[in-house]
């Protein structure tokens, strides 16, 4: 143990003597400046700056845009034909049971366009045909 307790106490005596000034480091190379991380910084603040405020800033203005230049109505073009428009009518009213012409169908003078059910008619003219026969009647009987 004495041998123990005697580094103790060398060890001690060093802890207290304190070197006034520290001995002057030799000279070695400094390691090379690393950039400053500011600019990382300034890189990662305007990347969250476009990536929060100025990317949905643009796609909300980009979207209004088109909502009120036109995303809202649907549009055709309309084409102007040189073309003259005839109006088709009928002498007779009735309700048409066929019709003879398709569409963009060039047709002629006296081409028939469509029939009229002629049912109607007939009905018509067989009470006409009675009324007739009744006026008659009463003409023989006087």
């Amino acid at each position: 143990m004495n041998a123990v307790a005697k580094i103790d106490e060398k060890v001690t005596e060093l802890e207290m003597e304190a070197p006034a000034q520290p001995a002057a480091a030799p000279a070695t190379v400094a390691p090379p400046v690393q950039p400053a991380p500011a600019p990382v910084k300034k890189k990662r603040r305007l990347g969250r700056f476009l990536l929060m405020v100025a990317l949905p800033a643009a796609l909300a203005v980009g979207g209004g845009y088109v909502w009120v230049t036109g995303g809202r109505y649907q549009e055709t073009e309309n084409a102007n034909l040189q073309q003259a428009k005839v109006s088709i009518a009928s002498d007779t009213a009735g309700r048409i049971v066929k019709v003879d012409i398709f569409d963009n169908q060039l047709v002629k003078q006296g081409d028939e366009l469509f029939a009229i059910d002629p049912e109607p008619y007939r009905i018509a003219l067989a009470q006409a045909d009675a009324a007739v026969a009744g006026a008659r009647l009463n003409v023989e009987q006087l």
